[in-house]
């Protein structure tokens, strides 16, 4: 007979806890941690639903699928119950976000000379708003036990250009076509310098700029950084912008589209003293461009490429698929 062991706190059952015990049904014999209220008190955990209560809610939701019988639910008051002492376990269920604890199990386990467990690391299950279930979310009255978001998405920008705030909420209605959405640009510091020069720096004011507007907007679900940076490529220079999005503890990034500077542009703005030395920014695209169509903030409307292309392509739809791309990685099926 296989077993498998998992834990939690159960607290308001939801679809996240659902695809942690549909993952056992395989098992022939299934042992549920249950943190007792106590462990839940002096951790902090929230909200703490009585521990009658969310026994009661388990056994239900394991009666409807078919899994009561091979099922032993019993406290636990510390951070690994049984898991780290039984010889007779074969596999540990956990999520994606506590896969961490499995590994210090087995480490344990291996100290002790005991079989490794097999760990099973289920996907977090994600509501409408694309953030995980959690029951704090469902308590405090973000989303419905079922997923439906109940309030506007809250999205924080770290900027106040009104072109990127602008393709910021163009790429979450698209995203997210049933919600409400609400965007607020802050004014912050990139870290980089107003023009930067390569992946690795552009990614660093994105960054940056992402937790400089979780810190503006506490309470926000999403927190945007959008750094518009100059990438060299084959004697070249492309301007590219980068997303950093912060969101369910988690963080993804994505990029747009990238357009070749013309050559007596990148001559405005950037100085090499020899092929073997690096290139140096020393004038920003925005205030050569400015200079170019002989009117100020190009960059605050419609954006260089808007000017450069003849009107072909404007910076809001850099913003946007640069957005869309950071929720490639949050949506992906695989």
């Amino acid at each position: 007979m296989s077993s498998v062991i998992m834990g939690g706190t159960f607290s308001l059952l939801h679809a996240g806890h659902r695809a942690l015990l549909a993952a056992a049904k395989p098992y022939s014999k299934i042992y549920i941690g249950l943190t007792t209220d106590h462990w839940a008190k002096i951790h902090r955990i929230r909200p703490v639903v009585p521990v009658a209560s969310r026994r009661a809610a388990l056994r239900h939701a394991l009666a409807q699928m078919g899994m009561s019988e091979r099922t032993l639910i019993f406290p636990i008051s510390d951070r690994y119950g049984p898991s780290v002492s039984d010889p007779n376990l074969d596999a540990i269920i956990v999520s994606e976000e506590t896969k961490e604890a499995a590994d210090e199990i087995n480490a344990i386990r291996k100290k002790r000379r005991l079989r490794p467990l097999r760990v099973i690391s289920i996907p977090m299950q994600l509501a409408q708003d694309g953030l995980p279930y959690s029951a704090t979310r469902i308590q405090s009255g973000a989303i419905g036990a079922d997923g439906r978001r109940l309030h506007p998405l809250r999205i924080a920008v770290g900027s106040d250009n009104p072109s990127k705030i602008d393709g910021v909420a163009a790429a979450f209605r698209r995203a997210f076509p049933r919600l409400r959405v609400e965007v607020r640009g802050f004014k912050v510091q990139s870290g980089v310098g107003e023009q930067p020069l390569g992946y690795a720096m552009t990614s660093k004011g994105a960054k940056n700029r992402a937790s400089a507007a979780r810190s503006a907007w506490p309470s926000c679900d999403y927190a945007l950084g959008l750094e518009s940076g100059l990438i060299p490529l084959d004697s070249r220079f492309f301007d590219i912008q980068f997303c950093c999005m912060e969101g369910g503890h988690a963080c993804s990034v994505g990029c747009s589209m990238g357009f070749p500077l013309p050559q007596n542009v990148a001559v405005k703005m950037i100085r090499q003293k020899s092929a073997a030395s690096p290139p140096r920014v020393f004038r920003s695209l925005g205030a050569v461009v400015d200079s170019l169509a002989g009117q100020k903030a190009v960059g605050r409307q419609k954006g260089a490429i808007h000017f450069l292309s003849r009107g072909l392509l404007e910076r809001k739809e850099m913003t946007e698929q640069a957005v869309l791309c950071a929720l490639v990685e949050r949506r992906s099926p695989v």
